[in-house]
């Protein structure tokens, strides 16, 4: 076999991808809901949130987007798409690990269940459970920041309490 750089390049390639599915995969086995651990830490997320900042890459950018989880699942909507998909949350690290398994999208339809169909990254919930911060991109993250050309996404998120009739 002929090593050339194409060659080389692809099996590097290959290689860095089977390692990332790994880590993944090695994650959510950790994140197994046990004794119900998993799903109280996404009760807490339950709900509707609107994102009232959001910096990617150490920019700052505009956003309309509102986010929303039950049982375990979650969508993301904004006023040009919707994506749905399951969720997943790995508590043996700190912060806490959090997946998006993107399942649907309301501009090309169903998703394929691919790690590269994934965004991965960490959350923390304030004390009061009205502040949801995440913070996406490639694992393993420990901060909650970004910075000029990392790829990274942070999110601050308000609980939507919705308002109850008056009798």
């Amino acid at each position: 076999m002929l090593w050339n750089t194409r060659v080389i390049y692809r099996l590097a390639h290959t290689l860095a991808q089977i390692a990332f599915a790994a880590i993944l995969l090695s994650g959510l086995v950790l994140a197994k809901d046990d004794h119900g651990r998993i799903t109280k830490l996404f009760q807490q997320l339950e709900g509707r949130w609107k994102i009232t900042e959001v910096e990617v890459s150490g920019e700052k950018v505009e956003s309309d987007e509102e986010w929303s989880f039950t049982h375990g699942n979650y969508t993301w909507r904004d006023s040009k798409r919707e994506i749905r998909g399951e969720g997943s949350i790995n508590d043996t690290w700190n912060p806490h690990q959090i997946y998006f398994k993107h399942k649907h999208s309301s501009l090309t339809g169903r998703i394929e269940t691919d790690v590269r169909n994934w965004d991965t990254g960490i959350y923390k919930l304030s004390d009061d459970g009205d502040t949801l911060t995440v913070c996406i991109g490639r694992l393993p993250l420990k901060e909650f920041t970004t910075s000029k050309d990392d790829g990274r996404r942070l999110f601050v998120l308000k609980r939507i309490k919705d308002k109850v009739p008056a009798n």
